[in-house]
């Protein structure tokens, strides 16, 4: 005879949500036998609420909108910054002394590794430049930020046409501090002074040691 107990237990854990297979696993793992199991879900009050499932609740999220942002002053900003640059870059052209458009100073590589040094001592910087624009470069600026104060060196006498390279050696001393960056800045004779190409300028750092 079917322990009624037994059909109550059932009842109650399918409405809890628990299937059939569920249930007979946990039935034969407490000491019920196959057979046992078999003859109660053959009852008909569980047979007729086989098809029986928890009503789980709905559960409604939040809808998730992202924020509206006003784009307007973003896009006017970024318009304004790039008139400003092209302003920029065309007023620099245009009052550049053509003499400057025609240079291009560089740092001379061998293997790949820019000929530029300082000293052990810190005493002197030495360097080869070339030249690799259509112009003449009669001199080189130098701008050296130490690492206690900064300083200006120039080398001058050059001839510089395109291909050409050359050697400078310029002071330096232990009392400015270790070097940060080296400004080299292309120069040019005019018919009427000599000019100092600005826009031409190029910066090192990392300064090794000769």
């Amino acid at each position: 005879m079917i322990n009624k107990e037994l059909v109550d237990y059932i009842k109650k854990v399918k409405k809890m949500g628990h299937s059939h297979d569920t249930i007979k696993k946990h039935l034969i793992k407490h000491g019920y036998d196959h057979k046992t199991v078999k003859e109660v879900f053959m009852h008909p009050e569980i047979v007729k609420n086989h098809g029986h499932r928890l009503n789980k609740p709905k559960i409604s999220l939040p809808k998730f909108s992202m924020p509206k942002l006003n784009l307007k002053p973003i896009l006017l900003i970024l318009v304004i910054a790039i008139v400003l640059f092209l302003a920029y870059s065309a007023v620099s052209y245009f009052t550049t002394p053509k003499l400057c458009k025609e240079v291009s100073l560089a740092v001379h590589k061998i293997n790949n590794e820019d000929v530029l040094c300082v000293f052990h001592d810190n005493s002197k910087i030495q360097m080869i430049i070339e030249n690799n624009g259509a112009g003449t470069i009669t001199g080189v600026d130098i701008e050296i930020t130490g690492s206690k104060t900064k300083v200006w060196r120039k080398i001058e006498g050059l001839n510089l046409v395109k291909g050409d390279v050359a050697t400078g050696v310029v002071e330096y001393s232990e009392e400015y501090g270790n070097i940060k960056k080296i400004t080299l800045t292309p120069l040019v004779n005019s018919e009427e002074e000599q000019l100092i190409c600005g826009v031409k300028k190029i910066s090192l750092t990392n300064i090794k040691t000769c």
